[in-house]
């Protein structure tokens, strides 16, 4: 279904989500563009033992898009735990987060696979930065 998870923690402004894709999990990131952000969220995804297989990142004015594709890094298998899933997203939230005064910032892992240009281009469309203020996190679990 369409509707929301129950599963999804809503607070205001950010989004993080994660689903399973072919042969790995797929990360989306929309958030503030800063300094080291593109660092932090590698060195968060390498104390949660996830492998980077690739990424794509974007930036517009002064929001950042990314799709980051990992995997396991014991076993290079998608990760489908979802409490391993809930995790990543909480650290992403807190990086994506920030100082605590940037702007809305949301992540999303999924399973599914989608071209990574179109995706990040609804993306950056979806976060409409010239449209919004201040907000704070939004987590979405998408499929789980």
């Amino acid at each position: 279904s369409l509707g929301e998870d129950p599963s999804c923690l809503h607070t205001m402004g950010r989004f993080i989500g994660i689903q399973p894709s072919n042969g790995n999990t797929s990360i989306e990131l929309t958030g503030t563009d800063r300094p080291g952000l593109l660092s932090e969220v590698s060195e968060v995804l390498d104390y949660l033992k996830c492998n980077v297989v690739n990424v794509e990142l974007w930036t517009h004015n002064t929001r950042a898009g990314a799709v980051i594709h990992v995997t396991d890094e014991a076993t290079g298998l998608p990760i489908n735990d979802p409490q391993r899933l809930s995790r990543i997203k909480e650290l992403l939230c807190n990086v994506l987060r920030g100082n605590n005064r940037s702007r809305g910032a949301s992540a999303t892992v999924s399973f599914g696979h989608t071209h990574t240009e179109r995706r990040l281009h609804q993306m950056m469309f979806a976060d409409r930065d010239y449209e919004r203020g201040d907000q704070d996190c939004i987590i979405d679990s998408l499929g789980l």
